[in-house]
């Protein structure tokens, strides 16, 4: 995970968290974790600002962000210079806005990278 930072949120999130639900709905995107697979839903992002791209790597091993035990387990990084960014605003030359973040949400079950304008709102239950 080199070049990326740790998006720290006020509550320590450390546990492994799951991806139960991705949504996309009226430019909005949406992300519901949960620390464990189909339970409650305590934690929500959701990117209500300009969301230029995302995917889903849907399994637990993508090798930018491989973690290797779980004591190095974060869920949130994000990067302003990332390789992949580069690229994209590269081949999309028409986007003007410099201020792009490269945002990750490391789930056990998959990896969801986001090139948005602004860092998510987060909700926790």
């Amino acid at each position: 995970m080199k070049e990326f930072i740790k998006w720290t949120y006020k509550n320590e999130l450390i546990m492994p968290l799951y991806a139960d639900s991705i949504k996309w709905n009226n430019n909005i995107l949406e992300i519901d974790l949960s620390y464990e697979k189909s339970s409650n839903k305590p934690i929500k992002l959701i990117f209500d600002d300009i969301v230029y791209s995302y995917k889903v790597i849907d399994e637990s091993y993508a090798a930018d962000f491989w973690i290797d035990s779980v004591e190095k387990y974060y869920p949130f990084y994000y990067n302003y210079n990332s390789e992949e960014l580069y690229y994209f605003k590269k081949k999309n030359e028409h986007i003007t806005n410099d201020k792009i973040i490269h945002f990750a949400v490391i789930a056990v079950d998959c990896v969801v990278e986001i090139f948005t304008s602004a860092f998510p709102k987060i909700y926790v239950n």
